[in-house]
């Protein structure tokens, strides 16, 4: 339906409150106070003001705002672009003209500052505000703050915890979750809409059921994001979503616990550099530990376990796409709870080392030069059957030839295997980079394998 209809549609000359459509979601207000009417379009705001009441004979439609958007939307371009005149006979005049120039006003782009779970937190506009030395000379600018606001956990405002330079400043759309406020309902922030449906941020709770309620029995159709809100959002009123991927950075308090002495302050590593680093961890615990596992299933399980400790989605899928598994952390594998133990061993019973070789979705080919901790090796036998081998560390190592001394890399793995069809104890071993690049490998040469190379997770394949 086309901008000019959906008016037309409305019938925007009638005073109206609020309009919901089938999901709930508010796409319009009315303001017979100060005569003017708002629809919601596609995330825009259209707004049509009243031209003196009827005393003029008509209304005049115009672009109220428009999002400012990055990868998503980061404030607010507040505008007053007129869009046509519909006079008291029915005719309508469209006065969108070409113009030779454009006019830019500071204190029109408002840009919202957000947390890690998309709470708008503090406004600023694009105004620059100059601080001056004690010689009148500008020292630096600072942006122009029209609120702050802190929330609790479920959306609803601190009372002690809000600021605003003015009351027009308040007015700002959008709160906890970058969702649309509706103040007119129960007060100002109390109730968000979301697309599907609306927040009692009071109750944290929904005011209508979930409309994937027979995806997700064991929850409460009026939960908010599944009563998790400190590692994730709830997607648009519909199911909870997960707010790490693995390409985002890991917060400093994780880092420091987990990585002890190897901890710099202010150090920046994403999920999949943290990976690299706590891989050889984690295996290191399960090789003390004297555990059994096959070569895939022992590979498979660093993974999942540290997924599951830092709340990272998965997916497997194998190479002849006939079995697939998506860990999505709505399904609840807590670490805590142990639970993701049961999806390691669904893992483990369908899948094997023939997708190191054959996955092109799931890993990624690399040079030997690439090679570092959390890194794979992907081996098939010439005669038949594959091995998976995760690399714990690469070091550094000299070797006397003679009067000469030579340096070589020396790659050290973490494996799992299998004997007489049962898994055998984890153990380690070494290998001279320079071999395995001529395929010399577990005391066979090259003419053995099929192929012999370096792999890694695709770990974009997850977060997809």
């Amino acid at each position: 339906m086309g901008f000019l209809n959906l008016l037309n549609h409305l019938n925007l000359h009638k005073p109206f409150y609020a309009f919901i459509n089938g999901f709930n979601h508010r796409i319009g207000e009315d303001n017979v106070a100060l005569c003017y009417q708002v629809a919601y379009l596609l995330r825009i705001c259209f707004k049509d003001i009243s031209i003196l009441g009827y005393v003029s004979g008509g209304w005049n439609y115009q672009v109220g705002e428009h999002h400012i958007y990055g990868s998503s939307r980061i404030g607010v371009h507040q505008t007053a672009i007129l869009l046509r005149t519909r006079y008291a006979s029915g005719e309508i005049s469209i006065t969108l003209e070409d113009v030779e120039y454009t006019s830019l006003y500071r204190g029109k782009r408002h840009y919202e500052l957000s947390n890690h779970l998309g709470n708008v937190q503090v406004v600023i506009t694009d105004k620059r505000i100059s601080v001056c030395d004690e010689y009148l000379a500008v020292e630096r600018f600072e942006a122009e703050v029209l609120s702050a606001v802190d929330y609790y956990p479920f959306g609803q405002m601190m009372p002690d915890r809000q600021w605003y330079v003015s009351n027009d400043s308040s007015s700002y759309r959008f709160g906890f979750g970058r969702q649309l406020k509706d103040d007119e309902v129960k007060g100002i922030g109390i109730c968000l809409s979301y697309q599907y449906r609306i927040l009692d941020a009071r109750l944290g709770r929904f005011l209508s059921v979930d409309p994937l309620e027979q995806s997700y029995p064991g929850i409460s159709p009026f939960a908010f994001a599944q009563n998790r809100v400190i590692d994730g959002v709830d997607l648009e009123g519909a199911e909870w979503k997960v707010q790490h991927k693995w390409t985002d950075f890991v917060d400093q308090k994780t880092l420091k616990k987990q990585l002890g002495s190897d901890y710099i302050e202010g150090m920046q590593m994403t999920y999949i550099e943290y990976f690299r680093k706590r891989a050889p961890q984690l295996a290191e615990k399960h090789y003390q530990a004297g555990e059994s596992h096959d070569c895939f299933d022992f590979v498979a399980l660093n993974l999942i376990e540290f997924a599951a400790e830092n709340k990272l989605n998965l997916k497997f899928e194998n190479h002849s796409c006939t079995y697939k598994i998506e860990l999505d952390q709505s399904v609840d594998y807590s670490f805590e709870s142990g639970k993701w133990k049961s999806i390691y061993d669904e893992v483990a019973d369908n899948f094997g080392a023939i997708e190191l070789t054959k996955n092109t979705e799931m890993f990624n080919n690399i040079e030997w030069s690439e090679v570092q901790a959390g890194s794979l090796i992907a081996t098939a036998w010439d005669a038949g059957g594959y091995h998976a081998q995760m690399i714990s560390s690469v070091s550094l190592e000299a070797q006397s030839r003679g009067s000469r001394v030579d340096f070589d890399l020396m790659i050290n793995v973490t494996q799992g295997s299998i004997r007489d069809d049962k898994a055998t104890q984890i153990e380690k071993k070494q290998y001279h980079l320079n071999n395995l690049k001529q395929g010399h490998h577990d005391g066979y040469t090259k003419e053995h394998y099929e192929s012999i190379k370096p792999v890694e997770w695709e770990f974009k394949y997850f977060d997809k």
